[in-house]
């Protein structure tokens, strides 16, 4: 199966909490999910310069629902120029007010504990986000996160093998546990039901377009996303309603 409604989808979950922003697909990826670090960075220098070209670097929240893996060598042989460069883009954007939110990854599905962040995700300047079941508890497939979203645990209970099964869903049922539902073109109704923290992240990046627009700046958005996220099955759990009404009340930092 291929993945060319990936960022389609992402995009229509940003816009399902965030429906006044403006949201531009940048693709990086091919239809089978794969790309390269070269590709990446290349876009992500050029959306900025764009943004900041018009003076508005500093109202743009940049979602990445993709992940690297981490080196396991990094010790030794310390970062790839690949990743250095790819950092140096990030750091760049977010030094100068975007905010960063990225997919913490899907590796821990055959792990008996949750597995560290991908990149960018694990990077201090930006929000990692893990995926959360409708429970809410950790979904068995999700990495570690600095804050957790729906992301759809995609079996129905912890005695279920960890196989993501929304293509079990019906599409009549926008409820189903097993998948988030956006918008697709491979469907005919326009609509199918996916998992994973690539579509956790998405919905936290529509937190944080809130925010900026309700006049926060880069770093006290990232701090109210994390204090007003709600402790629950051992997680924090972004609360959207929570962050907005905080701008007012004082609740964010």
């Amino acid at each position: 199966m291929t993945v060319a409604d990936h960022g389609l989808f992402a995009a229509g979950l940003v816009h399902a909490v965030a429906p006044d922003s403006s949201i531009h697909l940048v693709r990086v990826l091919n239809d089978y999910g794969c790309g390269d670090l070269w590709t990446l960075t290349s876009a992500v220098n050029e959306f900025a310069a764009q943004q900041a070209q018009q003076g508005r670097l500093d109202h743009v929240v940049l979602n990445f629902s993709l992940g690297v893996h981490q080196p396991r060598d990094l010790d030794k042989l310390g970062w790839p120029p690949e990743i250095v460069s790819l950092d140096q883009a990030l750091h760049n954007a977010s030094s100068r007010g975007a905010v960063l939110v990225a997919a913490s990854g899907n590796d821990s599905y055959a792990s008996r504990a949750p597995r560290p962040m991908q990149l960018p995700a694990d990077w201090p300047y930006v929000i990692g986000v893990a995926a959360s079941s409708q429970t809410p508890q950790r979904a068995c497939y999700s990495n570690l996160g600095d804050v957790t979203a729906p992301g759809a645990d995609g079996r129905l209970s912890a005695g279920d093998a960890c196989e993501p099964q929304a293509h079990r869903c019906d599409p009549a049922d926008a409820g189903c546990p097993l998948g988030l539902v956006s918008l697709a073109t491979q469907s005919k109704t326009g609509y199918r039901f996916w998992v994973g923290t690539s579509f956790a992240a998405p919905l936290v990046s529509g937190q944080a377009a809130l925010l900026l627009s309700g006049g926060r700046q880069s770093p006290a958005v990232q701090r109210c996303i994390l204090a007003t996220a709600v402790p629950a099955g051992g997680l924090r759990v972004a609360n959207v309603a929570a962050s907005v009404d905080g701008l007012s009340s004082g609740a964010c930092p």
